[in-house]
């Protein structure tokens, strides 16, 4: 104490200095692909993983941690730690594996506060692969071949994509092992075969190395197989020539059929397969062009065999070759003599050509000799004298004055290049003396009237042997040939025999002289034969003709012949032998043609003729031909008159005659013509028929019958039918009312009957007069306005005139007069008559009618009038009517007194009208409670729908209806609504708007409140259930959508009492948690908001699961997505690595996307929707706790 320094007294304060609550926790397993420069991973510090005092831990300046490695702990020298980011660095070039970090945290404002955590890595390898190709198969060549490239985009690929070699590539292409001749581009990928590769099979073993990770390679071995092409060369057949003075070509040593370079024909020159040269060890005389392949032979060669070796190589690899020898025969040209046969000449002072001797048989080289002496060939003769033979052209000639016997001739002709190379032949010629032979014969036979020119009279004869000709003798007539139609040409010894020369034999004698020896003569007697033509005349039927119309028959000559040929007229003469025995039938003499003049009685007859050749008139025959003139007649019939029903009339062939004779369908064909429409006649019966129905007056219907046995034969006649009239009227009359403008019917409207008169007969009808009768209800007498006045025909006919079937119309307008409407209404009948006009002549057959009202319905089918009834009535838009119920809020068992009033604003007195009242489901009609203004009235009850019947009401007037409903039991709390409306009794038309009465029926609480339950507890396993040992969560808050608060209980419970859920059951009833109310990292495991359909009087729980659960934070950018959107590779497999380290630790996942602009946020958006899908399929019977994924976009600053 301050004033007594010895009192007092001590005591020890305790201070406790505790450092915030630290935590350090490892993230998910960092993945990372190798690279030969660093790779940055991380961060080590996860926003809920690594904790001061439940705050986030941030490391660097300013942070509230300070972030180090644990020295000498389980750090792998591969990774390093950025303090202030704590960002990892991986190493460059690091191999694949797992890899760890030991790392300490320590309080910013306590140092000595830390916690340590070790986080781990693996380096992946992207994918490669090297991939083998099929063998390829190259053909060897002189020149470097492109093989194609090592790499294909199915085998050779990177992260499962095509690699790609060179600057800026995917990959570094190297060789590995290969065989010498095989190169690789290491840029492009090119595999080339070295010029000149001998035939065999090389190998190229190579290597494919990430660009960006040289240590990930792959290999693979590539195969060529070099293949030399197929050559041949083969000699052709033995080549044979004929020796000569000349160079000559023995064809080309190349043939396309022994001389092939795979399988093609070997060839040199332009496009060149092949290269060829000549081999050693050929004859000399032989020699090679090897720019063609044409072998020549040297001029002067001699005869022999000689050899020409020579080789073909493939001019893409000239190491490829084959070998062949070609063989050339030389042999001397072939000659030929061959003797023609012997010549016969006659003796004569003058020379003579012979003949030609070079024939088939002599021949240089197998061809003709012309031409080729002193060119090629020597020529000479040894022989007679007498005979001659020129060179040039080997024409033979025998000398003046030979002496006859034979003559020989022989000469030879030898090669000029090479003398010893000869042929030779010898010639005859055999000289006679003339020989004058003359031999007579028959020369021709010639038709008499035609004549003819014979050959010559030297046909048979002949100067030594051979036959004679014209020019070597000289022709002499010695007597007269007896007729001067036959003339001896001495030039040519032709004889012509003139057309008129009459029939016989005729003899030419003549002699025949030596044109070189006048002394050498001979004789001979020809002969000439002349006959008359074959005249060929055949009867027969001419054929048939009408007798009433007559006409001409064929030509008699038709079937007669003059030498075969169809007889002409103009060549015969004819002649009637005997009389036709008719006046009426007549031959034509000069053409042969028989008429028959009309009206010919009918029959058979006989024409006889005599037929004789003009220009031989012995020369006839004769015939006799027979015709027919037939009498066919079609005569109309006369038939009754018909009625409109129609029917068969009968055959119209029964007054028709054949011959004088009744037709029968056997002798007649029938063949309908012409009718008018509703006749028809049967060809097969011949009975004409009328089709009912038809208008009347007179039809026609024309026919044809033709002979049977001569169809151009044949008559027509037209029959004629008369339709009967049977004229009919039909009247009815029908009404309506024309208002007057007052809305009311009655007095002033105008009653419009409108009269419609039928033509129900099969006649036209005229003069048609209408008398109509006026009367009201009662039957009073009334004065019409005026006279029916003419609207409308349906066919156009004219007023008074009505065509069959036509309808015309016609109106009466009648003003309603007071007395009128008095008597209800008005009445009309009418009478009317007409004429029937048939043919178009009116006749004194009259139609006439009593008019009825087109009714069936009304028990009066004839003679009935039509009726206007009139009954006044207030315009419909004049009634009104309004409801009201006496309560408003009513409860299950109360009586509601309803009221209705209906108002007449009208000056007349209504119609009789119906309310149609219709009750509401629940509610039902009291029994005599209704009253209609304080009078007890029956009411039809049919369900709930009331109906007061047979109401009137005065003008400007109301009318007061009430009565009572009860509540039913079990009806659900609500609005009952009340309508009704008034209709007119007559129609059932209503006539007022819908009024309604609305009363509200309160809920029960005992048995129409469903109450809601519930329990908000710690899901500790987020499995969604309530289990075993898991509490409920106090002072929670959750509200309803109608702004309902409530908070659990210290046991997590709540309840939604009944006047807190909605006033109309089985609605839904929506609940939802306020998060904000929960602890701090606590995640919900059930849905929220919680749906629930609430069922009146029954109790329903909803529980909210709430767990504390870790967030696991995925980074995600464009980087981590394929070209389609789609998770890539490497999100993928983070995604399954994520899920097997969280499977069983409830955790929520937040996939959190980074973009740099706003308008990538869609694509953002559908990319995490992708990556969250992918996350579920992969949890799906993996998980064990129902997963929680949050989805987030971080937006650009």
């Amino acid at each position: 104490e301050a004033s007594y320094p010895t009192n007092c007294n001590q005591a020890t304060e305790t201070v406790v200095v505790e450092g915030q609550p630290i935590l350090a926790q490892p993230e998910p397993l960092f993945t990372v692909t190798g690279s030969d420069d660093a790779i940055l991973t991380g961060p080590v510090l996860g926003a809920n993983s690594d904790l001061v005092n439940n705050v986030s831990a941030v490391p660097g300046t300013g942070g509230n941690v300070v972030l180090s490695l644990v020295d000498g702990g389980q750090t792998s020298p591969q990774l390093g730690l950025d303090p202030e980011t704590g960002t990892i660095t991986v190493a460059a070039g690091t191999s694949a594996g797992f890899y760890q970090l030991e790392y300490r945290i320590c309080d910013a404002g306590f140092l000595i506060n830390c916690d340590t955590a070790i986080e781990r890595v693996r380096v992946i390898d992207t994918p490669i692969a090297a991939g083998t190709e099929p063998v390829r198969t190259v053909v060897a060549s002189d020149d470097a071949i492109d093989v194609g490239s090592v790499l294909d985009p199915a085998n050779d690929t990177l992260n499962g994509i095509a690699a790609q070699p060179g600057t800026g590539g995917t990959v570094i292409l190297s060789v590995v092992v290969d065989a010498g001749v095989l190169s690789l581009d290491a840029e492009t990928g090119a595999m080339t075969l070295a010029a000149g590769a001998p035939s065999g099979t090389y190998t190229l073993r190579y290597r494919i190395c990430e660009a960006a990770n040289t240590d990930n390679c792959a290999e693979a071995t590539e195969t060529v197989t070099v293949e030399d092409l197929a050559i041949v060369a083969g000699a052709a057949p033995v080549r044979v020539l004929m020796a000569n003075t000349s160079s000559q070509s023995a064809g080309s040593a190349l043939e396309d059929a022994n001389d092939r370079v795979s399988g093609l024909a070997a060839s040199v020159g332009d496009g060149a397969n092949v290269v060829l040269t000549a081999e050693d060890g050929g004859s000399d005389a032989l020699s090679l062009d090897t720019a063609t392949g044409e072998i020549m032979v040297a001029a002067g060669t001699l005869p022999g065999t000689y050899t020409l070796p020579y080789m073909i190589c493939d001019a893409s690899n000239t190491d490829n070759c084959a070998e062949a020898t070609e063989t050339i025969q030389i042999m001397l040209m072939p000659l030929a003599a061959a003797p023609e046969p012997v010549f016969v000449m006659p003796a004569q002072d003058e020379p003579q050509v012979v003949g030609q001797v070079f024939g088939a048989g002599d021949t240089y080289d197998y061809g003709a000799l012309h031409g080729m002496m002193g060119s090629a060939l020597t020529f000479a003769t040894d022989g007679s004298s007498f005979l001659s033979i020129d060179p040039d052209t080997g024409i033979m000639t025998l000398g003046a004055e030979a002496p006859a016997g034979t003559h020989t001739l022989t000469y030879t002709f030898c090669e000029l290049a090479f003398p010893t190379n000869c042929a030779e032949a010898t010639e005859k010629v055999e000289v006679r003396a003339a020989t004058l032979v003359a031999d007579g014969s028959l020369l021709g036979t010639f038709d008499a009237g035609v004549g003819g020119r014979t050959m010559s009279i030297l046909h048979d004869d002949s100067v030594n042997g051979t036959p004679a000709l014209a020019d070597m003798v000289e022709i002499t007539l010695l007597r007269d040939i007896g007729s001067p139609g036959i003339k001896l040409n001495l030039d040519t010894g032709e004889i012509a025999v003139g057309a008129q020369t009459l029939p016989g034999t005729y003899e030419i004698a003549y002699q025949i002289c030596l044109a070189t020896d006048s002394d050498t003569c001979t004789t001979a007697v020809e002969r000439v034969e002349v006959n008359a033509l074959p005249l060929v005349v055949e009867g027969g039927d001419l054929g048939a003709v009408s007798s009433v119309a007559g006409g001409t028959l064929p030509s008699i000559l038709r079937n007669d012949t003059l030498n075969g040929a169809v007889v002409d007229p103009a060549t015969v003469t004819i002649t009637l032998t005997s009389p036709i025995g008719q006046d009426g039938i007549t031959l034509d003499p000069v053409t042969g043609v028989v008429s028959v003049a009309p009206g010919t009685p009918h029959g058979t007859y006989e024409v006889s003729y005599r037929l004789c050749e003009t220009a031989v008139p012995s020369n006839c025959a004769e015939v006799t031909e027979t015709l027919q003139v037939i009498a066919i007649t079609a005569v109309a019939e006369t038939f009754d008159t018909v009625s409109s029903d129609g029917g068969p009339m009968g055959s119209v062939l029964t007054s028709d005659t054949l011959n004088g004779a009744a037709v029968t369908l056997a002798t007649i064909q029938v063949t309908p013509l012409d009718a008018d429409d509703g006749l028809a006649i049967d060809p097969a019966t011949g009975v004409l028929s009328v089709a009912s129905g038809l208008d009347a007056g007179t039809y026609t219907a024309r026919y044809r019958i033709c002979a049977t046995a001569h169809p151009d034969i044949c008559s027509e006649v037209t029959e004629t039918v008369t339709i009967a009239p049977e004229p009919g009227l039909d009247i009815v009359v029908t009404n309506r009312l024309v208002d007057n403008g007052d809305g009311v019917d009655g007095v002033g409207d105008t009653a419009v009957f409108t009269i419609t008169v039928t033509n129900t007969g099969n006649a036209p009808l005229s003069n048609l007069v209408l008398y109509p009768t006026l009367s009201s209800m009662t039957g009073r007498g009334a004065t019409p306005d005026g006279a029916p006045v003419f609207v409308a025909a349906s066919l156009n006919s004219s007023v008074g005139s009505i065509a069959v079937g036509e309808v015309v119309t016609y109106e009466l307008r009648q003003v309603l007069r007071t007395e009128d409407v008095a008597d209800g209404g008005i009445q009309l009948s009418v009478f009317g008559t007409s004429q029937a006009v048939v043919n178009g002549t009116t006749t004194d057959i009259v139609a006439e009618d009593t008019s009825d009202d087109g009714r069936d319905d009304d028990g009066n089918l004839v003679n009935d009038p039509s009726q206007l009834a009139v009954v006044p009535a207030t315009p419909p838009s004049t009634v009104t009517a309004t409801k009201t119920a006496g309560l408003s809020q009513v409860s299950l068992g109360d009586a509601v007194p309803y009221t209705v009033v209906l108002r007449n604003d009208g000056p007349g007195l209504t119609a009789p009208l119906v309310l149609v009242d219709e009750l509401p489901n629940g509610m039902r009609f009291e029994p005599d409670s209704a009253r209609v203004d304080g009078r007890a009235v029956n009411v039809q009850v049919r369900g709930r729908t009331l109906r007061f019947a047979s109401l009137t009401i005065a003008p400007f007037s109301d009318v007061t209806l009430t009565y009572t409903a009860r509540i039913l039991p079990g009806t659900p709390a609500g609005a009952l609504v009340n309508r009704a409306y008034v209709v007119e009794l007559a129609t059932g038309r209503r006539i007022s708007s819908v009024t309604t009465a609305t009363v509200h029926l309160r809920p029960e609480p005992v048995f129409q409140c469903s109450d809601i339950i519930g329990k908000v507890f710690d899901d500790r396993n987020a499995n969604g259930r309530q289990d075993k040992g898991e509490p409920g969560i106090k002072g929670a808050r959750l509200a309803g959508v109608d702004g309902t608060r409530i908070t659990t209980d210290a046991h997590g419970r709540y309840h939604v009492p009944c006047a807190a859920l909605p006033d109309q059951p089985g609605q839904n009833f929506i609940l939802k948690l306020d998060t904000r109310s929960l602890p701090s990292g606590a995640r919900l495991t059930t849905e929220n908001p919680r749906v629930v359909r609430v069922t009146p009087g029954k109790m329903t729980r909803l529980n909210f699961g709430v767990a504390q659960m870790r967030v696991v934070r995925v980074d995600l950018a464009a980087a981590a997505f394929d070209a389609n959107g789609q998770p890539s590779v490497h999100l993928r497999r983070g995604i399954e690595t994520l899920v097997q380290q969280i499977r069983r630790t409830p955790s929520t996942v937040r996939l959190s996307y980074r973009i740099t602009a706003e308008n990538q946020r869609q694509a953002a958006r559908q990319r995490l929707r992708r990556a969250e899908a992918y996350l579920r399929k992969a949890w799906r019977g993996v998980g064990a706790y129902k997963l929680h994924v949050e989805r987030t976009i971080v937006r650009p600053r």
